[in-house]
C-alpha cells in the first residue's frame, strides 16, 4: 500500500490489527463489495443508492488479538468526518469462524435509538492513536451502566462467510481473542448517496480519504 497509515498494528506489538481501504487495492474485494447479495441489502436498508465511505479488514491473531472499546461509529463519523445523519450501515463478512472465544462482535440491540455524545477533547489527528487503542469517543462507564440497565449485550457468532449488517449508531465492541483461533472480518461501510459527508462537526480538517471517502458516486452491481 502506498500509505503506511492504512496499516494499523496492535497496541503492544507489530502484528496487523486493521487494514483500511482493501476495496481500493484489491479488485476481488471491490467486486465482492458490489455483489448483488450485499449491495442490494444495503440499498434496501438505506432506501437509496449507496457508496462505500469506509472499508477495513480487522485481524485478531490467535491468543493475543486485542479488544475494541465500546463505541458508536456514527458519533465518530459525525464529529470527525462530517456525516450529517444516521444513514449508514456496516456489513461484517466473517473471513474466519467467529465464536464466543475468539473475540466476536458484541452489540447492544436498541442502543441505536440514542445518540451518545462522549466527554473529552478529541485531539487533531486523533485517528493515529484511536485506531490502535481507542480512548476518545468512548462512552463513560456510568453511561454504559445506564444503557445496560435496560438493554442487554448480544454476542454475534457465525461460520466462515457469514454476513451481519449493523446500523451505524448501535453501540458495539469486541473482547480480546483469548483462543487459539484467528478472528478476521471484512467490514464494508455503506453510506446513502443522499447523506454526503460535510465539514466535520467537531474539527476544521477532515480525516484522510482512507477513513472517510468523499466520493458519493453510486455503486453498481458487479456482474460475472
Amino acid at each position: 500500500m502506498a500509505n503506511n497509515e492504512e496499516l494499523i498494528t496492535e497496541p503492544d506489538s507489530r502484528a496487523i490489527r486493521s487494514i483500511f481501504s482493501p476495496n481500493v487495492y484489491s479488485k476481488l474485494i471491490d467486486r465482492f463489495s458490489r455483489h448483488p447479495k450485499i449491495l442490494n441489502i444495503a440499498r434496501q436498508l438505506l432506501g437509496s443508492d449507496v457508496y462505500i465511505t469506509q472499508a477495513r479488514v480487522n485481524v485478531k491473531p490467535a491468543s493475543n488479538g486485542r479488544s475494541f472499546a465500546w463505541d458508536s461509529d456514527f458519533e465518530t463519523w459525525h464529529v470527525e468526518d462530517g456525516m450529517p445523519r444516521m444513514r449508514a450501515v456496516t456489513a461484517w463478512i466473517m473471513l474466519t469462524e467467529n465464536t464466543e472465544f475468539n473475540g466476536p462482535l458484541y452489540v447492544i440491540p436498541g442502543s441505536h435509538k440514542f445518540y451518545i455524545s462522549c466527554d473529552g477533547i478529541t485531539n487533531k489527528k486523533n485517528y493515529l492513536k484511536s485506531l490502535n487503542r481507542q480512548q476518545a469517543g468512548v462512552p463513560r462507564p456510568e453511561t454504559m451502566n445506564q444503557i445496560l440497565h435496560n438493554l442487554a449485550i448480544q454476542s454475534i457468532h457465525g461460520s466462515l462467510g457469514s454476513m451481519v449488517f449493523h446500523e451505524c449508531n448501535i453501540l458495539h465492541a469486541s473482547p480480546d481473542n483469548i483462543s487459539g483461533m484467528p478472528h478476521t472480518v471484512l467490514m464494508l461501510v455503506f453510506n446513502s448517496c443522499e447523506n454526503a459527508l460535510e465539514k466535520p462537526f467537531g474539527f476544521r480538517s477532515p480525516r484522510p480519504k482512507y477513513l472517510r471517502n468523499p466520493d458519493t458516486t453510486a455503486l453498481d452491481i458487479a456482474h460475472a
